[in-house]
């Protein structure tokens, strides 16, 4: 069974594990993605104001997200007439709108730079799904997300929910698969391949792998509609997306 551990406690401080492990994924993909674009070329300071930019960007994306399929329209209006901003508050965020806003952050960084955007693709898509692994085990630690009721292997007890039941581990499930994309990655960016195809690859895959384990999630709060749920719609659209991008980008330029 995996306990969870929503406070790590090092000397006389107890840290949030949820906000520990998103630091290590970010310092520890911001040092890879500085090491790749060093070997490419890239200057220092140009891919720490791409990092910048798109950790911005990712922050807001995954923060509007979240009070979007958590709000309705009506409550958000609602709650600006009024002047109550609590869900601003109270917001949580989403992976899909901060890999969204990262994306754009990053290719708005690039132009304004007059970098390769392809460059800059190299470096950064492969160790994405390194750091969206390490963000998953803060919120495995955390409880903030959750699976179906589940008795086997690994179930997680989750105090914060019940204290009788147990849960897939859906979160751990999601890293492991997540560093299994980011070794493919590594192997894939060792060869030339057309520009945006490495970004078509990681969406292609990741799509594909979201869709399935939204099935074993029990935790309705980021809502859905008809059969599916939000991120599985998402994910259908960026499977589309990915799949059409590799027929259009096929005749691009070799990535160096």
């Amino acid at each position: 069974m995996i306990i969870l551990y929503q406070y790590i406690s090092f000397v006389n401080f107890c840290i949030p594990s949820y906000g520990l492990m998103m630091s290590v994924g970010v310092l520890l993909c911001g040092f890879l993605i500085l090491i790749k674009g060093r070997r490419k070329g890239l200057g220092s300071e140009e891919i720490i104001i791409v990092m910048a930019m798109s950790l911005g960007m990712a922050l807001f994306g995954a923060g509007l997200l979240y009070i979007l399929v958590s709000y309705s329209i009506k409550d958000l209006i609602n709650g600006i007439v009024n002047g109550d901003f609590a869900f601003l508050k109270n917001g949580g965020l989403v992976f899909y709108g901060g890999l969204v806003g990262g994306i754009i952050g990053s290719i708005l960084a690039s132009q304004w730079q007059q970098l390769d955007v392809m460059k800059v693709e190299s470096c950064i898509i492969p160790v994405l799904p390194l750091g969206h692994a390490i963000g998953r085990i803060g919120c495995l630690l955390a409880g903030c997300c959750h699976g179906i009721e589940y008795t086997g292997p690994l179930a997680v007890k989750n105090l914060l929910i019940s204290a009788e039941k147990t849960y897939f581990p859906i979160q751990a499930v999601e890293a492991l698969l997540n560093v299994s994309i980011f070794i493919f990655l590594l192997w894939y960016t060792r060869k030339k391949h057309p520009t945006y195809h490495i970004l078509c690859v990681y969406l292609y895959f990741y799509s594909i792998l979201r869709f399935i384990l939204e099935f074993f999630r029990g935790d309705l709060i980021r809502g859905g509609f008809s059969i599916l749920s939000t991120s599985q719609w998402i994910s259908v659209v960026l499977f589309l997306g990915s799949t059409f991008g590799f027929y259009i980008f096929r005749e691009q330029k070799i990535t160096k």
